[in-house]
């Protein structure tokens, strides 16, 4: 699907019905990682059990970065990107959660903007100034 052609409250609306039906499939077939393998282990078999579901570029970008942090870190590499403990299956749901909550929220204000008729221009607040102000 291209898009580049919906306007912007079309587009909240898909991609939260996608991370929508990602979260309900993922819910609805849970499924189970051995958390005594090395946790590099873990993500990746978490990648082929997504991979054999569905394909969804976020994802599938997410996990691999899942996969060099993990990998960092059994090399003995500190890595100062955010990562959670806990069960794979765990955290990888909140990631999908987030997601979904994310395009939520974006609908929903999208929407709300619409239905009173407000451009969507970022205001500055007064303490900040604008460009205009500062000659």
């Amino acid at each position: 699907m291209d898009l580049s052609k919906l306007s912007d409250l079309n587009v909240a609306e898909f991609r939260h019905r996608k991370w929508r039906a990602i979260h309900k499939h993922l819910h609805d077939k849970p499924f189970i990682i051995n958390p005594n393998q090395p946790r590099t282990n873990q993500w990746r078999d978490v990648l082929k059990h997504t991979l054999a579901s569905f394909e969804e570029q976020d994802v599938t970008d997410w996990l691999l970065a899942q996969i060099h942090i993990a990998q960092n870190l059994e090399a003995g590499i500190r890595d100062m990107r955010p990562r959670k403990n806990g069960p794979c299956y765990d955290v990888f749901m909140e990631f999908v959660r987030d997601r979904k909550r994310k395009y939520h929220v974006t609908r929903k204000w999208l929407m709300e903007a619409e239905a009173q008729g407000s451009a969507l221009v970022w205001s500055v607040p007064p303490q900040m100034g604008r460009k205009s102000d500062a000659a």
